[in-house]
């Protein structure tokens, strides 16, 4: 029984580097390099709090601390450690100490200082690894060695007793980043004597042969004259200039400096009763002008006004007998009158204020208003601009060439999406900040995923450019070791597989209740394109431990491939054709030759007994080479083409390879037309089987093949289109691969590669402890010996009803022969077609067109997981013809069992149009179903055109 193996892959290879920029953090990054691993450097005088939020989104393998002397004690030191101490990664330290040399006393400090560091570095950072270096030599710029305690050359020789230089500091650090970690302590010393000529080079600056005392240096002082006066006058002046080490006794001296001219001013008298008096005056002025420019009270200033506007009005208008009669009234009721005026000024003035108040009050609002207006202005269109985006976003997703790799396509790198996925991310980051970091998940997820896109295509990007130099190194049009190719290309692939696994994980965990039509499908495309890389990267991983011995690096190795042609059916593909051997040794192509049957078969003395079946329907006791391909596996195909190669030859293939020339059309298709110079033809995917059916003869088959072949052989380029071409054919099934080698055919079963009758294991979400598999493999066998293969279109429709006890299986295949001629090679189709079935399954009835045949005369057969179903089919010119096949098999319900149903496809042929329904029976209902399916009238239907094996699995409560 064949198993499907999916391999689950994590890697985390970035490792955050805190150093000074230099040349201890650029061999770092060297190295680290060469060992695949990526490096984010941060310079700790730059740290800030924005980088360390920013730093807090992502997770490293390691983290690397450069403490150097130079940031000990200061604000960053202080923010890296505030940084690592929220952090989980492993922590490596590394720092300089002195060595165990009689340095004095400013040196006795320094060590106890670094301890008491090292100590609270120890406490407070979990899992810290601190790598402490003796007497750094080579890096004075950074760290303080005893060389900084010596006054010169000869007593530093004499004195330093150890030191260690920054190449050997480098390789451990390597070493213990690519390690597993390990919390604790480490020096790294080395004992030995220097002389004076190797330690010129690394005094540091300011350590200079002067005598061991502290001198006065006298400084100059420059004064600019002034013209005006000028004297001469002689100074002393000292400066104390210690020097780095420490001495016993101190020696003092003054040296007169040379002397200097400075200016000094000229005398200047002073009148001072004059001065008092100028004073005095301006004093007097100031006073009579603040009372002249006093502020008067508004009220004072409105009663003035009034007032005098009314006495002018009584004097300008009033006769003189008027005025003393107002004179005389004024008097009589003066203040009577004069409290009205004011009552009623000061009501007026009331008035006035409310009104001025209420217009104030308006113009507030009216700028309220207005600023209202204008933010929601903004935010309309923040909004407006935010679902444009948005929708443009999942469009331009949707609307993507499903041909190809969703990562693979150029658009990612277009500046128009670039700049829709930033501005989307600002939006949200700023919509998050005022609502809250739970808001907008699934947009921001999708957003987030389109960003990872990216990056993911560059990787994939890389992929190409190595998969490419690898083939170039095959082929021997490149220099360099093919095998360390692979291993780089498989260390690109873990990175590549642990860059979807983080964008699955974000977008399985949404939810998808709210979202409508258009973004569930954005989502399950990138989910289903995501997936199928990663199986591509698993798969990849499987084989990758195979490819040093496919590729011969050990001895020498031969792969043969086989040409089947498909206008001849046949279970592996085709009639046979012949074979191209390729010899390979060391990673490179050494040899190749194509042998047709005739040279295979030799003088026919190799003879295989033909099965019962073969025997029948072509009254032949030996099975010919052209039909190795009867049987259902391909494996026994392999040994009888490998076993007669070896009899006639004296060679066979390590690795068979099938090929059909369905394959040889797309290989066609995928690398541009093929001009055979035998017949001067051109041939594209389109005008293909045309041309071959022009030339029948199995000659011009071989030809074209075998100029195919030469093609790829001699340009790089296109072998690597031709090998993605060869990779998606072997995941479909209609390439094989089979291996001389047992356990290496093991793992080519266990892909499905290797064209056996597979059983594959149920899906995860099913529980393989609690899950059904059913499995049915339709062969096909043209025994009308033609070439109608090209005219045959079939619709399959299966059908699965699901008891409690039982599973009921109907399938209805629709042959249809659109050949327009009975001439050779064209003509009626004469198939021969099997059923392959589990055990125990039992056969109800088999229908051909309007004939139902007599199931005791079916050709019957046990394989090694089950059994066989077969009988002929004639479907003559411009014809369809209708083959209903009945079965039933035992299923046991139990509640949460789950039901995989396997149809594999037969290599060879073209694409199917597809149907598949499951209807749960007595009372069962669906709890999951995978892939998605439509759901009609209760039951699951799976409409999708075939070009693979169709599998499905639906768990029943």
């Amino acid at each position: 029984m064949s198993i499907f193996v999916t391999q689950s892959l994590d890697s985390l290879v970035t490792v955050l580097v805190f150093a000074r920029p230099g040349s201890v953090v650029d061999a770092i990054r060297t190295q680290l390099q060469t060992k695949r691993l990526e490096v984010v450097v941060v310079d700790p005088l730059q740290f800030s709090s924005s980088q360390s939020k920013e730093l807090e989104q992502y997770t490293f393998y390691k983290v690397l601390w450069v403490l150097d002397d130079t940031i000990k004690g200061s604000p960053a030191a202080d923010n890296i450690f505030q940084f690592l101490f929220t952090r989980s990664e492993p922590v490596l330290i590394l720092t300089a100490i002195l060595g165990g040399e009689e340095l004095g006393s400013e040196a006795k400090a320094k060590r106890e200082g670094d301890t008491q560091l090292l100590n609270h570095l120890q406490t407070y950072i979990k899992g810290v690894f601190i790598l402490s270096v003796e007497n750094w030599l080579d890096q004075p710029q950074l760290f303080t060695s005893a060389l900084h305690f010596y006054p010169d050359v000869q007593k530093a020789s004499r004195g330093l007793q150890s030191g260690v230089f920054t190449d050997q500091v480098v390789a451990e650090v390597v070493r213990r980043l690519i390690r597993p970690h390990a919390k604790g302590q480490q020096t790294v010393a080395q004992r030995r004597s220097f002389g004076p000529e190797e330690l010129t080079a690394y005094l540091p600056p300011e350590t200079v042969s002067e005598p061991t005392s502290i001198e006065f240096i006298a400084t100059e002082t420059t004064v600019q004259t002034t013209g005006f006066y000028q004297e001469e006058a002689t100074f002393l002046q000292t400066q104390e200039h210690p020097l780095a080490w420490e001495i016993e006794e101190f020696e003092k001296r003054h040296r007169e400096v040379s002397v200097r001219v400075f200016p000094l001013p000229a005398p200047k008298i002073i009148n001072r009763q004059r001065l008092y008096e100028e004073n005095i005056s301006r004093i007097k002025h100031r006073y009579q002008k603040e009372r002249l420019l006093r502020p008067v009270p508004r009220r004072e200033i409105r009663r003035s006004t009034l007032e005098e506007a009314e006495q002018k009005k009584t004097n300008t208008q009033l006769h003189p007998v008027e005025k003393n009669l107002e004179v005389t009234i004024q008097q009589l009721f003066g203040s009577q009158r004069q409290e009205q005026r004011e009552s009623r000024l000061q009501k007026k003035a009331i008035k006035t204020v409310k009104a001025q108040r209420k217009q104030a009050r308006q113009k507030r609002v009216m700028r309220a208003l207005s600023a209202l207006i204008l933010l929601g202005v903004l935010v309309g269109s923040v909004f407006a601009s935010f679902v444009w985006m948005r929708s443009q976003l999942f469009a331009l997703i949707l609307n993507q060439d499903g041909s190809e790799n969703l990562a693979d396509q150029e658009v990612w790198q277009s500046w128009k999406t670039q700049t829709l996925v930033k501005a989307l991310a600002t939006e949200i980051q700023a919509y998050q900040f005022f609502v809250g970091s739970d808001s907008l998940p699934e947009t921001s997820a999708v957003v987030s995923a389109a960003h990872q896109m990216q990056t993911i295509h560059q990787q994939r990007q890389q992929l190409k450019t190595l998969g490419t130099d690898s083939v170039e190194q095959v082929l021997g049009k490149k220099s360099g070791s093919v095998f360390e190719t692979v291993t780089a290309l498989s260390a690109q692939q873990q990175t590549l597989y642990s860059s979807l696994s983080v964008i699955q994980t974000q977008l399985q965990s949404l939810s998808t209740e709210f979202m409508d039509d258009r973004d569930k499908e954005a989502v399950e495309k990138i989910l289903a394109e995501i997936q199928q890389a990663r199986r591509q990267v698993a798969t990849f991983e499987q084989i990758r431990q195979m490819l040093p011995a496919f590729l011969a690096q050990n001895e020498r190795r031969r792969v043969a491939i086989v040409l089947q042609d498909s206008q001849e059916l046949r279970p592996s593909g085709g009639l046979v054709q012949g074979v191209y051997l390729i010899t390979l040794e060391k990673g490179v192509i050494i040899d190749q030759q194509f042998y047709d049957p005739a040279q295979i078969e030799g003088n026919k003395s190799a003879t295989i007994p033909a099965p019962t079946d073969y025997q029948r329907y072509f009254n032949q006791t030996n099975l010919q080479l052209i039909d190795a391909g009867w049987g259902a596996d391909f494996t026994e195909t392999a040994t009888i083409i490998n076993g007669m190669l070896e009899h006639s030859l004296g060679r066979k293939g390590d690795l068979v390879v099938g090929v059909t020339t369905d394959t040889m059309q797309k290989i066609i298709a995928q690398t541009g037309p093929l001009v055979v110079e035998e017949t001067r033809e051109t041939l594209t995917d389109k005008n293909f089987y045309e041309r071959l059916d022009s030339h029948p003869e199995p000659s011009y088959l071989r030809t074209v093949f075998v100029s195919l072949v030469d093609r790829l052989l001699q340009e790089p380029a296109q072998a690597s289109q031709a090998l993605s071409v060869l990779s998606t054919d072997l995941q479909n099934g209609q390439i094989f691969l089979v291996s001389a080698e047992p356990t290496e055919n093991e793992v080519l079963n266990s892909l499905g590669w290797a064209g056996q009758v597979s059983t594959p294991q149920c899906p995860t979400l099913l529980e393989a402890e609690n899950c059904q598999i059913s499995t049915l493999y339709q062969l096909e066998s043209n025994i009308g010996l033609n070439k109608v293969g090209p005219f045959i279109q079939r619709e399959i429709r299966h059908r699965v009803d699901v008891g409690r006890e039982r599973l009921h299986h109907q399938r209805t295949v629709t042959l249809t022969n659109q050949s327009s001629t009975t001439r050779w090679p064209g003509g009626a189709y004469r198939d021969y077609m099997r059923f392959y079935i589990p055990s125990g399954s039992e056969v109800l009835s088999v229908r051909v067109g309007e004939t139902q045949l007599d199931t005791r005369n079916l050709e019957r057969g046990e394989t090694k997981s089950g059994q066989y179903i077969g009988f002929v089919v004639d479907v003559p010119v411009r014809s369809s013809v209708d083959i209903t096949f009945e079965y039933q098999q035992e299923f046991k319900y139990q509640e949460g069992i789950g039901l995989a149903f396997f149809d594999q496809k037969q290599a060879g042929t073209s694409v199917d149009d597809y149907s598949l329904i499951i209807t749960p029976k007595e009372g069962l209902q669906a709890a999951v179903v995978a892939p998605k399916a439509k759901i009609e009238n209760g039951s699951l239907v799976f409409d999708t055109p075939r070009e693979k094996h169709q599998f499905v699995g639906v768990k029943f409560r």
